[in-house]
């Protein structure tokens, strides 16, 4: 596959040939988008290891060997994740009040603390 794909052949119809899995092979090897840990340890450190564009491969896994092509990260997830790393670094470096009937403020774990149980 390796080899082919060095030639010049297609991603999707090579995967569509060659794939043992019939889901990934009936769409020409996409897997769609995934969040962190959806797809096994080995395989999703290659997928991330790898850049826009670059095949890697081949991966082993308990699955058999995957040849992996990263399409890219949507514009959507991109940005979520961008905006969620500057609420990150906003709630641990900023004075967050919280009501104290609904907990108090821990900035070391990013979450509101639940309030003590009553006394009693």
């Amino acid at each position: 596959v390796l080899d082919a794909l060095a030639d010049g052949e297609d991603f999707a119809a090579l995967a569509a040939s060659s794939s043992f899995d019939p889901g990934s092979a009936e769409n020409g090897g996409d897997l769609g988008c995934a969040g962190p840990g959806q797809f096994v340890p080995a395989f999703e450190a290659a997928l991330l290891a790898a850049e826009v564009g670059e095949v890697v491969g081949p991966v082993e896994t308990d699955f058999g060997f995957h040849v992996i092509e990263r399409l890219g990260v949507p514009a959507d997830v991109a940005e979520t994740a961008a905006v969620q790393a500057k609420l990150r670094e906003i709630l641990v470096t900023d004075d967050v009040s919280i009501d104290p009937r609904y907990g108090t403020w821990d900035a070391e774990s990013v979450a509101v603390a639940p309030p003590a149980a009553p006394a009693g």
